[in-house]
C-alpha cells in the first residue's frame, strides 16, 4: 500500500510537469508578441506623423507623389506585418500598400484615389494581430489540448489507482480480518495462556485458556487485573522485572505463582516480546504463559534425587555399555579415594579386578535381560587395596542411551561379621576347627560322593587319655592349649581332603573319605592313618603356664589317647549309624587300657 501511494505521487508530479511544459512556451510567446506589438505603435505614431506632414507639404495633385509616400512608409515600417491606408477626410479608404511575398504592393486601390483632389487626406497605419494572435491562439488551444489529454490520462491514472487502493484496502482488510480470526482461534486452541498489554503497560487482551484458568472474564482480567492472583510472595519481583522491561523496550522471561480458578497455585513461565508496527514504532507487549508445575515438582524431585545421591552412604555409578563410567557420587569419591574426575575417565575394569570386559560384555547381556541383579565383586582403592562389595545394578534406558545404574556398597564389615557368624555356627571356637553341626554336613557330602564313586570312607573317633587331671591341676586354661595343640597335630596327619572335627570337651573326630574302592584296602589305609595319629598324638607336650604371682612357667605333659574306627561306603548306613559305631570302638579302646585303636567296621 505504501508503494501504491508512492507511485501514484510521481505520476501525479510528472503530469502536471508535462502540462506546464506545454502551456509555458505559448504564454512566453504572447507576452514577448505583446510587448513587440506595443513597441511598433509607439514607432509607427511617429512615422505616421511624418507622413502626414508630407502630404500637406507637397503638392497633393500628384497621386503618384503620395503613393511613393505611402510605399516609403511602409517600407520605414520594416514590418511586414503592418499596412498603411491612404484615407480622405470622410474616411474613405483611398488605397492601402503591404507586404506580399515580402515585396511591397499595392493591396487596394480606389477610383478615387486617382481622382484625388487638392483636398488634403489622411495616412492611417493599421497594425495586422492576426499572425500574432492566431499563432498564439493556435499555440494556447494545442497546449490546452495536449494539457488536457495529459490531464485526463493522469485522472484516469488517478481513478485506477484509486480503485486499486480500494481494492487493496479492501482485500488488506479481508486478510487483516482473516489474519485476526486465525489468530484467534490459535490463541483460544493452545494450551499456552496469551495476553497483550498497550502503551500504558495495562493488559488489554486475554485468550480463552487464561479466562478459563482465572475463571475470570476478559473484562476483570483487562488492566491490573491479572495481577490480582500472583502470589504475594511473587507479585514485587513479578512487578519489578515487567516494568523494567517494557521501559527498556526489551524481552522478558520470569517465573512466579499463579492462582487457578480451584484456588491452587500454579507455577508459570511468562514470556513476554515488545510489538512494533511497520514503521518501527512501539504499540505493546504479547506475552504467553505456560503452566511449569509439574516440570518445577519434577525439579524438585531431581533435586531431591542428586541431593539424596550424592549424600548418601553407600556408591553410586551410572555405567555406559562400554563399561566407561559415566557418574559417580561423592561417596564413591571418598572410598576409593579418587576425585570425581578421575573415576569418571575411568572404566569398570579400573577399579573391578574380577570384572574383565569379557566378564562385564556378558553381565552387561544378563542385565539387559534381566533389568535388576544383585551381584558381590570386588572393587580396588587408589592405594591398591581391594575390598568386597555387594553391588545392586539395574538396566536403565531413555533418551537413546543405555546405562547401568548401580549401587554399590562396601560389605567388609559384614563379611567379616559372616565369617564370625559362620565360625560360631560350624568351627570351633578354641581349636578353630569344623564342630559338630559342620562334621555332619561334610560326612553326608562324603557319603554323597562315595556313592557315586563306590569309594569306602573311615570315621575316627578320638578321646585324650588323662585330660581332667590336667584341668584340675593347672587349671582349664592350661587344658585348652592341650586341645589345640592336639588339633594342630591331627591336621597334620590327615590329607586337605581330609576332614578333622572337635565333637566337644576333649573328643575329636577324623573322617578320612574317598580310600580306595576295595573295603580290605581301605581298612589298612584307615589303620595306617590311626596309628600315625596315636604316634602323634603320644608325643610330649610342651605347655606355658601362667602361675598365680603372673609369672609364666613351661611344663611338660604326656597324654595318649583312644581311638574308634567305623569304615563307611555311599550305599551303606546312615550318618548317624556310622558315628555310633565308631563311637562304640572308641569305648572298646578304653576298656582295653586305652592308648590303642578298635574298628568296628
Amino acid at each position: 500500500m505504501k508503494n501504491n501511494h508512492h507511485e501514484l505521487f510521481v505520476r501525479r508530479l510528472a503530469g502536471m510537469s508535462i502540462l506546464i511544459a506545454a502551456m509555458l512556451p505559448c504564454l512566453i510567446y504572447v507576452t514577448l508578441s505583446l510587448a513587440t506589438i506595443g513597441r511598433d505603435m509607439d514607432h509607427n505614431a511617429a512615422v505616421q506623423a511624418r507622413a502626414i506632414t508630407k502630404l500637406v507639404t507637397y503638392n497633393p495633385d500628384a497621386w503618384m507623389y503620395a503613393t511613393e509616400r505611402l510605399i516609403d512608409t511602409v517600407a520605414e515600417l520594416r514590418n511586414p506585418e503592418y499596412q498603411v491606408s491612404l484615407v480622405d477626410t470622410s474616411g474613405k479608404q483611398l488605397c492601402k500598400i503591404g507586404f506580399v511575398d515580402s515585396s511591397l504592393f499595392i493591396i487596394e486601390r480606389h477610383a478615387t484615389f486617382y481622382n484625388y483632389g487638392t483636398e488634403a487626406g489622411t495616412v492611417v497605419v493599421s497594425t495586422s494581430l492576426f499572425p500574432v494572435a492566431w499563432r498564439s491562439l493556435l499555440l494556447m488551444l494545442t497546449g490546452l489540448l495536449l494539457g488536457f489529454s495529459i490531464w485526463k490520462w493522469i485522472k484516469r491514472d488517478i481513478f485506477i489507482q484509486q480503485d486499486l487502493s480500494r481494492a487493496q484496502l479492501e482485500k488488506s482488510l479481508s486478510d487483516l480480518r482473516d489474519s485476526e480470526a486465525l489468530f484467534n482461534m490459535l490463541a483460544d486452541n493452545t494450551s499456552s495462556l496469551i495476553w497483550m498489554a498497550g502503551l500504558d503497560k495495562r493488559c488489554y487482551w486475554l485468550n480463552k485458556v487464561g479466562q478459563d484458568f482465572s475463571g475470570r472474564r476478559s473484562d476483570q482480567e483487562n488492566g491490573n487485573g491479572c495481577a490480582e492472583g500472583v502470589h504475594p510472595d511473587d507479585l514485587q519481583r513479578r512487578f519489578d522485572t515487567y516494568v523494567t522491561s517494557f521501559d527498556k523496550r526489551i524481552e522478558f522471561t520470569m517465573e512466579y505463582r499463579l492462582r487457578r480458578r480451584d484456588g491452587e497455585y500454579r507455577w508459570l513461565v511468562d514470556h513476554g516480546v515488545p510489538r512494533f508496527n511497520d514503521h518501527g514504532v512501539f504499540i505493546g507487549y504479547i506475552g504467553t504463559c505456560i503452566d511449569i508445575t509439574d516440570r518445577k515438582e519434577a525439579e524438585i524431585q531431581l533435586h531431591l534425587t542428586q541431593f539424596a545421591m550424592e549424600h548418601a552412604s553407600f556408591e553410586v555409578y551410572w555405567i555406559s555399555k562400554d563399561a566407561k563410567i559415566c557418574y559417580v557420587n561423592q561417596q564413591a569419591c571418598k572410598t576409593l579415594g579418587y576425585s570425581k574426575e578421575e573415576l569418571e575417565n575411568m572404566s569398570i575394569p579400573d577399579i573391578s579386578p574380577q570384572l574383565s570386559m569379557a566378564i562385564w560384555n556378558a553381565h552387561w547381556e544378563s542385565l539387559k535381560f534381566d533389568k535388576s541383579q544383585f551381584i558381590e565383586t570386588q572393587h580396588r582403592c587408589k592405594n591398591g587395596v581391594i575390598f568386597p562389595v555387594e553391588i545392586s545394578a539395574n538396566y536403565v534406558s531413555f533418551g537413546g542411551h543405555e546405562y547401568n545404574v548401580a549401587y554399590s556398597r562396601d560389605i567388609s564389615e559384614r563379611k567379616k561379621t559372616e565369617a564370625q557368624i559362620h565360625m560360631l555356627a560350624f568351627y570351633d571356637v578354641l581349636t578353630k576347627l569344623p564342630n559338630r553341626r559342620l562334621l555332619q554336613d561334610r560326612l553326608a557330602q562324603a557319603l554323597a560322593a562315595g556313592k557315586r564313586s563306590e569309594c569306602y570312607g573311615a570315621l575316627m573317633f578320638l578321646d585324650m587319655d588323662h585330660f581332667k587331671p590336667l584341668n584340675d591341676q593347672y587349671g582349664h586354661t592350661t587344658g585348652d592349649l592341650l586341645l589345640v595343640e592336639v588339633a594342630h597335630r591331627l591336621t597334620g596327619c590327615v590329607r586337605e581332603m581330609d576332614t578333622v572335627a572337635r565333637f566337644g570337651g576333649d573328643e575329636f573326630v577324623v573322617m578320612l573319605s574317598e580310600l580306595a574302592v576295595d573295603k580290605e584296602a581301605s581298612f589298612q589305609q584307615a589303620r595306617n592313618v590311626a596309628e600315625k595319629i596315636l604316634s602323634s598324638l603320644s608325643m610330649p607336650y610342651l605347655l606355658t603356664v601362667q602361675r598365680s604371682d603372673g609369672h609364666e612357667e613351661s611344663i611338660t605333659h604326656l597324654c595318649t589317647s583312644s581311638i574308634g574306627v567305623s569304615l563307611f561306603a555311599g550305599n551303606q548306613e546312615d550318618q548317624n549309624e556310622i558315628m555310633v559305631r565308631a563311637d562304640e570302638a572308641m569305648y572298646l579302646t578304653k576298656e582295653k587300657g586305652r592308648n590303642g585303636i578298635s574298628f568296628n567296621i
